[in-house]
């Protein structure tokens, strides 16, 4: 449990120095996203279903969430669960792709490769045989 706080925090850190991009915004819609795929990593929200638990609007959302982190709400929500992919590899190495996949609300293993190759830059395969190899997380993709 303390391993998977401390990973979770560093998670989170992680996310909010690469979000520093515009100073001065409230982190809260990006926290809050941020938030609700910690506690449910399989659900795929809409849009309007983040507007309606967030109780704001599709345009304040949007505005905020890409002034609070660079990133529209979409690549945002990718890029939380690609990090939690990162971690649940890096704690469970022999973790099957595909149950990966349906843990973090992907349709299928080859999606999951397909958006981690995109924001990490290698496969989860090459991660996890990298990962493995050094014990330590390979940098992310600039």
């Amino acid at each position: 449990p303390y391993v998977l706080s401390h990973l979770a925090d560093s998670i989170l850190l992680e996310l909010q120095t690469l979000s520093k991009q515009t100073v001065g915004f409230s982190r809260r819609f990006a926290d809050q996203i941020y938030t609700l795929i910690q506690d449910d990593p399989s659900k795929n929200y809409s849009l309007d279903e983040l507007c309606k638990v967030l109780l704001t609007s599709k345009r304040t959302l949007l505005r905020n969430v890409k002034e609070e982190t660079g990133l529209s709400v979409h690549q945002f929500f990718l890029n939380a669960k690609i990090q939690l992919a990162r971690t649940k590899i890096s704690m469970q190495p022999r973790l099957s792709l595909r149950l990966l996949a349906e843990e973090l609300g992907f349709c299928d293993e080859f999606h999951l490769s397909k958006v981690f190759k995109a924001f990490t830059g290698v496969s989860p395969q090459s991660y996890r045989k990298n990962y493995s190899e050094t014990r330590q997380i390979p940098p992310r993709k600039q």
